[in-house]
């Protein structure tokens, strides 16, 4: 909790204050995780549920600011921390039969602090190839 809410929340809340003072108007965009979209059961899935409600709460707070306050949530992520190799199938465990690149995640990142990311506000975006909002157990998928 300390690490994935209270030092975002309280960094945020610092930048915010000395934004408003000084009349800047900016993004502040919190790094969550797909294991938000989970029922809270372990404490990692509960302090990613709080980013998610942490995320709306300041953007309701600072929008009128002109401060825009949004987040990513991506799924497990290609490369040697999680021994997930990009195209690892066997692996990633979502539609899209890959983990999402961090070149995917920075992309993202940066459309979301961009001027063309100020309309969405309070917004979580899933970055997890769909493991966020389907149980996927390679069954057999429809076809036409």
């Amino acid at each position: 909790m300390s690490t994935n809410v209270r030092g975002a929340v309280f960094l945020s809340q610092e930048l915010a204050c000395r934004w408003i003072s000084a009349g800047v108007e900016g993004n502040i965009l919190n790094i969550s995780s797909g294991s938000q979209f989970k029922p809270g059961w372990t404490a990692y899935q509960i302090s990613k549920n709080a980013m998610e409600a942490a995320t709306r709460g300041m953007a309701a707070m600072l929008i009128d600011h002109g401060i825009v306050v949004n987040a990513i949530a991506p799924g497990p992520i290609s490369g040697p921390m999680l021994g997930i190799d990009h195209s690892d199938i066997a692996k990633s465990d979502n539609p899209t039969g890959r983990a999402v690149t961090p070149s995917e995640v920075a992309q993202w990142s940066r459309f979301l602090v961009s001027d063309l990311g100020r309309y969405a506000v309070g917004s979580t975006f899933a970055i997890t190839g769909g493991n966020a909002f389907f149980q996927w157990e390679r069954q057999e998928r429809w076809t036409a």
